[in-house]
């Protein structure tokens, strides 16, 4: 057999265990100014990509509000980007963008 074959035995362990645990990406849309409470309780902020609009700073916070601990912070200079983040939050994820940014939030 190759290296990457399981035995029945731990085929068994995989299926009585409820199978490896599989994190769903959700996402989140955002193209205007303003604050938007994207997800309550804890997660983790994988990206933001940046698909154009008005220039203007985009902040995440580790908050049901406007305010709390930074996740991420920068300049959107309308250039199409994704900011890799991989950052985990406790209390939510609230995403501010101060200029009509059109980008897409994908979080856990």
């Amino acid at each position: 057999t190759s290296g990457s074959a399981f035995t029945s035995v731990q085929c068994y362990q995989l299926l009585t265990s409820g199978g490896p645990h599989i994190e769903s990406n959700e996402s989140a849309y955002i193209a205007t100014a303003t604050t938007t409470l994207v997800k309550t309780g804890p997660g983790k902020l994988r990206s933001i990509t940046v698909h154009g609009g008005a220039a203007g700073t985009v902040i995440a916070y580790d908050s049901l509000t406007a305010a709390g601990t930074i996740l991420a912070s920068f300049d959107s200079t309308n250039a199409l980007a994704t900011y890799t983040l991989e950052r985990e939050f406790k209390i939510g994820l609230t995403i501010i963008t101060s200029g009509a940014t059109k980008l897409s939030v994908v979080f856990v």
